[in-house]
């Protein structure tokens, strides 16, 4: 069980429009192996089909920013984020029998949106995601649109194989049209949207093949297969191929692959890991896609890559080295101050150092540098650097401490680098830093345990997590989200925990 009080920087709190204090509120409850249901979800929570063409809400990365050509994690997980757009708020349930293993979940909840009018009545273009509601016009649109959701996934599973049937319906209480630019030209409409979807996993020997092929309400395909293959003890191999329509439309999904929709792409990958010795490891992906139609900042049909290499090296247990090179090239509009718009290919270089040292069982340091020269073809490339040194503590089961100390400096927000930062429990962090800036954070956890009597077995255990940050900020450029007033930037979380078991 789970609650969650957020509100962001700039929104009003116990005042104006937010007499209840927090801009945004959730609680969860989730249980395993309650009664007849192998999984109870109630609250919010979220939902994880298939290789995530119809529905995916948990995490996921694009291609090349992780080792992994396939997703896999259970349908129904709680939802204790701070996020307010990527989840869904209701009741779902898990049960199984046998092979069979059926899910269902109905949710209902209030999105954000512009509303418009016009002599056919009340619309609106598209959800707006980012959970900011500071201005009149942002307050405006909070939770404008009421969306009823019904989806349903019935597993049948063996040893070797598995097969999924996955289903979800949509109704918004105003309809939706479609955005005026040209790339939105196949964007939802009306006031129902619908996606069913068939995945498969089966494995032959050496082989593990797996996929799903989706349509949507208006009969539009979207797919992606793939297999993974064990050449040799100490070799793998994997390879993919996606295509998604460019008609395709789904809401709350996120496939293995280069945009956040899945519409409007077709790509092949390739993933190798070898072995050579028993203290090394070389990794390496490489994804060619294209794109049929006009995306955002994208004004003509375009095609792109992306290559990662990875070399691991472990001269003992407790020292690990990481480097790491990625190369990609994608297009991109070359001027937005032209009438007539091209893509052109914008190209990132990127190289990365990492170690990592248990000087003990409670002691940990590790530091990281990267380096990256971002740019399009005959423009001005912009540079950028980040260097941060991080230590673990942990005196005893109870304490816990982690803190870093990070520099980073950039051209611009083109030449910005993500860096994954610890956080508190459940949460989940990695921020794009761009500019010029020194930032640290100090991560603390204690755990508290007691029982509540002495005739009692179940015990009493609750965690406390806090996390404080901040950045100075000499000079340089601003994130688009961030004020543009230069000078010291503060951030403060708490969170506790508790359990009786």
């Amino acid at each position: 069980m789970g609650f969650t009080a957020e509100k962001d920087a700039g929104e009003a709190f116990f005042q104006g429009v937010q007499r209840n204090g927090f801009d945004f509120y959730s609680i969860h409850l989730y249980a395993r192996r309650a009664g007849p249901f192998k999984v109870l979800a109630l609250g919010d929570f979220q939902v994880n089909m298939g290789q995530g063409l119809i529905q995916w809400q948990g995490m996921s990365y694009a291609f090349g920013a992780v080792l992994s050509l396939k997703k896999q994690t259970d349908v129904l997980q709680p939802y204790s984020s701070a996020g307010e757009f990527n989840f869904h708020r209701g009741a779902g349930f898990t049960i199984e029998h046998r092979a069979l293993q059926f899910t269902s979940f109905v949710s209902h909840r209030k999105l954000s949106a512009h509303l418009k009018q016009d002599s056919a009545g009340t619309y609106f273009n598209n959800f707006v995601s980012s959970g900011y509601h500071r201005t009149p016009s942002e307050q405006k649109a909070r939770q404008s649109v009421p969306i009823l959701v019904a989806g349903a996934s019935l597993r049948w599973r063996k040893t070797a194989w598995q097969l999924g049937l996955n289903a979800v319906q949509y109704h918004f209480g105003f309809p939706m049209r479609k955005p005026a630019p040209l790339y939105k030209l196949f964007a939802i409409e009306g006031n129902r949207w619908s996606n069913a979807s068939v995945d498969y996993s089966v494995t032959i020997r050496n082989i593990h093949f797996f996929g799903e092929a989706a349509i949507d309400r208006r009969n539009a395909l979207a797919f992606t297969n793939g297999l993974l293959c064990s050449l040799h003890p100490a070799l793998q191999l994997g390879l993919s191929y996606r295509y998604f329509s460019k008609e395709f439309q789904s809401m709350f999904s996120t496939a293995v692959s280069q945009s956040a929709a899945v519409s409007n792409e077709e790509g092949i990958g390739l993933r190798f890991e070898w072995q050579p010795a028993r203290r090394w490891k070389v990794q390496a992906t490489m994804d060619i896609f294209r794109f049929p139609w006009l995306k955002y900042r994208i004004d003509a049909p375009a095609n792109g890559y992306e290559h990662l290499f990875l070399v691991l090296h472990q001269p003992s247990k407790k020292i690990s080295l990481q480097c790491r090179y990625q190369l990609s090239s994608k297009p991109v509009n070359q001027s937005d101050s032209l009438a007539l718009k091209f893509p052109a290919w914008q190209q990132r270089r990127q190289w990365r150092l990492q170690w990592r040292w248990e000087m003990s069982s409670r002691c940990v340091i590790a530091q990281r540098t990267e380096y990256l020269v971002a740019g399009s073809k005959d423009a001005l490339e912009e540079t950028g650097f980040s260097c941060w040194l991080e230590g673990s503590y942990k005196p005893g089961r109870k304490w816990m401490f982690n803190a870093r100390l990070h520099f980073y400096e950039t051209g611009g927000y083109q030449s910005r680098i993500y860096s994954y930062e610890r956080d508190l429990l459940y949460s989940y962090s990695m921020p794009a830093f761009a500019g010029n800036a020194i930032r640290s954070y100090a991560l603390i956890r204690y755990k508290l345990e007691r029982r509540h009597s002495q005739g009692m077995k179940k015990k009493l255990s609750a965690e406390c997590w806090i996390k404080y940050a901040f950045a100075l900020r000499p000079s340089g450029v601003r994130m688009p989200e961030e004020p543009e007033e230069n000078g010291v930037s503060n951030e403060f979380r708490i969170q506790w925990l508790f359990q009786l078991h």
